[in-house]
């Protein structure tokens, strides 16, 4: 009896490290789920969409839009649309190319700086106006509108300017004075023979000779 006992203990021990076909299957069934699984997780993270910031700075008549074609449109200055960067880059048609040559829209976000060189779109320091200096541009005092004006390329130094003949002939504002004008003609003369303000200068008259 003894003996039977210890043959019956030792081929449970023996069995104990083994699994049944169905057992087996079932842990074959759970490894494969699991490694799926992980590829899928793997394969989300990889296509995590990018995006473009871009922002549109000018000005935009009552009534219209600026229209990107299939990338949207801007409805008022300092409006930002934020486009998956694949479309951005496959629909950069003439249109939109020569809007983002002449400032007209930025580039906020989503291009490494190899892309934006690429592209154009490399902004040097106090190249581009904000969307705060734009919207606050007309309250500044003349120190800083001129030193702001004086790093800007042409077309946001054209932007200023217009914002400036708006001001003056439309809504006949009094913070448009012939000193801050004179010191905006002489800087925007570096960049076009005539200057940006010849139409407010002839309207000042006598005025802006004077002062």
């Amino acid at each position: 009896m003894e003996e039977n006992k210890n043959h019956t203990k030792k081929k449970e021990t023996e069995n104990e490290g083994t699994y049944s076909r169905s057992e087996v299957q079932k842990m074959i069934a759970d490894a494969v789920a699991a490694a799926l699984a992980n590829v899928q997780k793997n394969n989300n993270t990889v296509r995590v969409e990018e995006y473009v910031t871009l922002m549109y700075l000018g000005n935009i008549a009552e009534g219209t839009v600026v229209t990107m074609g299939k990338l949207g449109q801007f409805y008022k200055s300092g409006d930002t649309r934020d486009i998956p960067k694949r479309d951005f880059l496959q629909n950069m048609d003439i249109r939109l190319t020569k809007m983002l040559e002449s400032r007209q829209i930025l580039v906020l976000s989503g291009l490494d700086d190899r892309e934006r060189e690429r592209y154009g779109l490399l902004y040097a320091d106090g190249e581009v106006l904000t969307r705060e200096q734009f919207d606050k541009i007309l309250s500044y005092s003349d120190k800083q509108i001129t030193e702001i004006f004086s790093l800007l390329c042409p077309e946001h130094q054209k932007m200023v300017a217009g914002k400036i003949m708006n001001a003056y002939f439309e809504n006949h504002d009094n913070r448009i004075t012939p000193e801050r004008v004179k010191k905006l003609q002489s800087i925007s003369k570096k960049t076009k023979k005539d200057g940006f303000f010849i139409p407010v200068i002839e309207a000042m008259g006598d005025d802006f000779k004077k002062d």
